[in-house]
């Protein structure tokens, strides 16, 4: 799903700003980097790393997308 809120159906097409990541079973992924690419209905894994800095934590989150890794920033720990 681009800013614009579309959402494309047909393939991955990378990464953008923000771009976010709908996999089939509900999750979602925000695009913290560009890198384009594309692929139809490729399979993709989500690598998280639970880490702590100065008492806060929070994880920072990968995702491979074939032989490409992309940027999914972190998020705070609730």
């Amino acid at each position: 799903m681009d800013k614009d809120k579309k959402q494309k159906k047909s393939g991955f097409e990378g990464c953008d700003w923000d771009r976010v990541i709908i996999f089939e079973d509900g999750t979602t992924a925000t695009c913290r980097t560009y890198s384009y690419s594309y692929s139809y209905r490729p399979k993709a894994a989500l690598f998280v790393k639970p880490m702590t800095h100065n008492g806060t934590n929070f994880f920072s989150i990968k995702m491979l997308v074939g032989s490409d890794i992309y940027d999914m920033g972190v998020q705070l720990s609730k």
